[in-house]
C-alpha cells in the first residue's frame, strides 16, 4: 500500500480548481477535486460518469442530492486584484439509480461565473455583462466486466448527454432627444443561450483484495457552444458571453478496507481548454484565457457514521495565443460528513483558494458547500 500511496503523491506533486469553475459535489470538494478515480455518488454525472455503478456492494440504491454553496465568480469590473474575484451562489440537484450493473442520473447544476465588457455583433462596446453558466444532463452507466483477471479487472463505462444554459443578453433601447435626434442605451435582458455537450467516462479496477483496491478513471467532456436562441426581437444586440470549455480528466485512486472503516487516497490531472471557449471567434466578452492545467490530491476516511476529507490543488495557465492575467490558482480544503440511519448524509466542505497573480500579489477567498444526501436501496 505505501508504494501505492508514494506514486499517488508524486502524480500530485505539481499540487484541481481552476480560476472559474464550481465543481458539483461536497464530497468532491473536500477532497480538492480529486474524484475521477472515486465517483461514486451523484457527482459521478459531472466527474465521471462511468462512477454510477457500484463497484464495492451488491447494493442498489435510488438516490437524491441536495446541495448549496458559494462558488468562485471572476469579475473583470474590478479595478484590483481582490476585486477581481469573489463569491457566487452555486447549486446542485440530481437524482440517481446505482446497481452494480447499471446507472441512470439527472442533475441540473451551476458552475461558472463570469463578468466582462461585451460587445455587439457590429464591434460596438456596449458595457459589462454578467454571465452564469449552468447544466441540465442526464447519465448512464454500464459495467463492461466483473472481472478480467483474478483480484482485477473490473470495468465500467459511462456517458453524458448535457444541455448549458446562460441567461443574459442585451437590448437595445432607442430614445428620441428634444433635437429630434435619436440615441440608444443597452440594457440587461434575460435572453437566453444554449448550447449541447457530451461525456464519456471509463473506470476500472486494477486491484481487488478484501482489504485494498486500486481504480483508474478518465472523463472527457465535450464543449458547449452558447448560441442566443431568440432573435426575433429587432432591437436585440446578440452578445454571446464565453462557450463552455471542454475538459480532459484522469486519475487514480488507492482505497483501503479497515476494521474502523475506508481510507481513500486520490490523485487528479485535468486539462481545461478556455483558449477555444473565450477566443475572439467564440466569445463576445472581452475575455481571454489560455488552457489550464489542474492537478489534485485528495484524502478521506469514511466509518459507518462519521467521514473526514481534506484536499490541496493547484491550477496553472498553459501557453497559448490568448492574452494572459498571468494568474495560477492553489488551495486547501477540508470536508466532514455524518450518515443517519444508514439513508441520510449531511455534507460539509471548505475550500481556501488564492489567486496568485504575475505581479506578486496574492489574494485568497473562502467558498463553503453543504449538502443533503438521501439513499434507499436493497441488499
Amino acid at each position: 500500500m505505501k508504494k501505492i500511496i508514494m506514486l499517488s503523491l508524486m502524480a500530485a506533486s505539481a499540487i484541481i480548481a481552476d480560476p472559474l469553475v464550481s465543481y458539483p459535489g461536497t464530497k468532491a470538494k473536500g477532497m480538492g477535486g480529486a474524484f475521477t478515480a472515486i465517483a461514486n455518488n451523484n457527482s459521478a454525472m459531472y466527474f465521471n460518469p462511468a462512477g454510477m455503478v457500484n463497484f464495492d456492494s451488491n447494493r442498489s440504491n435510488i438516490m437524491f442530492t441536495a446541495e448549496v454553496g458559494t462558488g468562485a465568480a471572476f469579475d473583470l469590473n474590478g479595478t484590483t486584484a481582490d476585486e477581481f474575484t469573489s463569491s457566487t451562489v452555486n447549486y446542485f440537484v440530481a437524482f440517481g439509480m446505482t446497481t452494480p450493473k447499471f446507472g441512470l442520473g439527472l442533475a441540473v447544476y451551476s458552475l461558472y461565473s463570469v463578468r466582462a465588457e461585451a460587445f455587439s455583433e457590429d464591434g460596438q462596446y456596449v458595457g459589462y455583462k454578467d454571465q452564469d453558466i449552468s447544466v441540465l444532463s442526464v447519465s448512464g452507466a454500464y459495467t463492461l466486466t466483473d472481472s478480467l483477471y483474478p483480484g482485477g479487472g473490473r470495468i465500467s463505462i459511462g456517458a453524458t448527454l448535457g444541455l448549458a444554459f446562460s441567461g443574459g443578453g442585451l437590448i437595445e433601447i432607442e430614445s428620441t432627444n428634444s433635437d429630434g435626434t435619436t440615441s440608444s442605451n443597452y440594457e440587461d435582458d434575460t435572453l437566453d443561450q444554449l448550447g449541447y455537450f457530451g461525456a464519456v467516462g471509463i473506470k476500472a479496477r486494477l486491484f481487488d483484495s478484501m482489504l485494498f483496491k486500486v481504480d483508474l478513471g478518465a472523463n472527457y467532456r465535450s464543449s458547449a457552444e452558447l448560441e442566443n436562441e431568440d432573435s426575433s426581437t429587432v432591437a436585440t444586440i446578440p452578445v454571446n458571453g464565453m462557450d463552455m470549455p471542454a475538459e480532459l480528466a484522469y486519475g487514480i485512486a488507492a482505497i483501503y478496507q479497515t476494521e474502523y472503516g475506508v481510507v481513500t487516497l486520490s490523485a487528479d490531472n485535468k486539462t481545461t481548454y478556455y483558449e477555444e471557449a473565450t477566443s475572439e471567434e467564440n466569445s463576445g466578452l472581452n475575455f481571454r484565457l489560455n488552457d489550464y492545467n489542474t492537478k489534485s490530491v485528495g484524502l478521506d476516511i469514511s466509518g459507518p457514521v462519521y467521514q473526514i476529507r481534506a484536499g490541496m490543488y493547484k491550477s496553472e495557465e498553459q501557453d497559448g495565443d490568448n492574452g494572459s492575467y498571468g494568474l495560477d490558482v492553489s488551495g486547501y480544503t477540508a470536508g466532514a460528513g455524518m450518515t443517519f440511519k444508514k439513508t441520510v448524509n449531511l455534507e460539509l466542505s471548505v475550500d481556501n483558494k488564492t489567486y496568485e497573480w504575475g505581479d506578486g500579489t496574492d489574494t485568497s477567498e473562502v467558498f463553503a458547500s453543504f449538502s443533503v444526501n438521501f439513499a434507499f436501496g436493497n441488499k
